[in-house]
């Protein structure tokens, strides 16, 4: 049972436009390529980030869980395409919310667009210090 704790974390219109959902641990939240037409908050459970490369390569670069949005990116760029495949990592519920909703909800609420914003930024943060450390190849000086 989900509880309404998590409802108090999120914008009022959201959650009253959201569909609430079950992710099974392997299944596919959102495909990279993909036209974005919701967004996601995950109420609990946890996802993989991942790109998938034309010469078959799978780099998994992130991992999202309990709090997080998805396809939050792609709403703020408006570009409404899937910048990278969400993989649950273990059984999952999750908000679905349209994309056109979440974009208002940016446009109107300057608190919640200040609060992805700085999700946003420490994502980035993160992922930019895990990649530098596991790409990071001695010097030859």
């Amino acid at each position: 049972m989900i509880s309404a704790v998590v409802f108090q974390n999120i914008p009022e219109r959201l959650y009253k436009n959201a569909v609430l959902l079950y992710i099974k641990k392997g299944g596919i939240l959102v495909q990279k390529g993909a036209k974005t037409e919701y967004a996601y908050y995950i109420v609990n459970g946890k996802a993989y980030v991942q790109a998938d490369f034309l010469n078959g390569n799978v780099y998994q670069f992130s991992y999202l869980g309990k709090g997080d949005y998805v396809s939050d990116v792609e709403v703020l760029a408006e570009t409404y395409i899937n910048a990278a495949t969400l993989i649950a990592a273990e059984d999952m519920h999750v908000l679905k919310i349209p994309a056109s909703v979440f974009a208002e909800e940016l446009r109107i609420n300057r608190e919640f667009l200040y609060d992805i914003a700085m999700n946003m930024a420490k994502k980035m943060y993160n992922t930019s210090c895990q990649q530098g450390q596991n790409l990071f190849k001695k010097g030859i000086f």
